[in-house]
């Protein structure tokens, strides 16, 4: 795919939604002839899985519960150290967690577990491990079934969301929340490489 065509798609949906486009100013998402991958889908999520615990540690979830439920899934590794602070003693800025909502709705969407990634809609939990129901990361992955998206498409959704960032960041955009936005390019730069 090439990424000055993407860039000109990102920015007719910038115009739509009535946020400014960043021009020649913002640096392509990639390079012409990058080869896109997508992380592989146990990786995805267990990110996934991850996030959703920090956040529902802010949501109130005592440590204990949380840090059983990852031991349980086996998935500690994909937890950074400042998660691990969070989930365990509470320690660090619970906004930054509590943003962690989007990340893995973004997730959720790369893994193909929604059918979109509305800007102007906020995390509503669909394809998340129901941890008010006690379900478990194994029930959930047994549960849902997912349909990894193709590269280009993910690709494509980065360079939207890395231009509704720049959007933010240059102006108050009505509708956009930029914490909704930097949480979802975060992991969709994470989700999404190239070589």
């Amino acid at each position: 795919m090439d990424p000055a065509a993407l860039r000109s798609a990102s920015i007719d949906e910038l115009r739509r939604l009535g946020a400014p486009a960043p021009g020649r100013r913002l640096p392509l998402s990639y390079r012409p002839g990058a080869l896109i991958r997508v992380r592989p889908v146990p990786e995805l999520e267990a990110r996934v899985a991850v996030l959703h615990i920090a956040h529902a540690r802010t949501l109130g979830m005592p440590a204990e519960r949380a840090m059983d439920w990852l031991l349980d899934a086996h998935i500690l590794r994909f937890v950074h150290p400042a998660e691990w602070r969070f989930i365990v003693h509470g320690d660090g800025d619970s906004r930054e967690h509590a943003a962690g909502a989007e990340s893995a709705t973004a997730l959720c969407w790369v893994l193909g577990l929604r059918d979109d990634l509305d800007p102007l809609a906020r995390a509503d939990g669909r394809g998340l491990p129901d941890l008010r129901g006690g379900e478990r990361y194994a029930d959930w992955r047994s549960r849902t079934l997912t349909a990894v998206r193709e590269p280009e498409e993910a690709a494509a959704l980065l360079d939207l969301y890395t231009c509704l960032d720049w959007s933010c960041h240059e102006a108050t955009t009505r509708g956009l929340d930029p914490a909704l936005v930097s949480s979802r390019l975060a992991a969709l730069e994470w989700a999404v490489t190239f070589d």
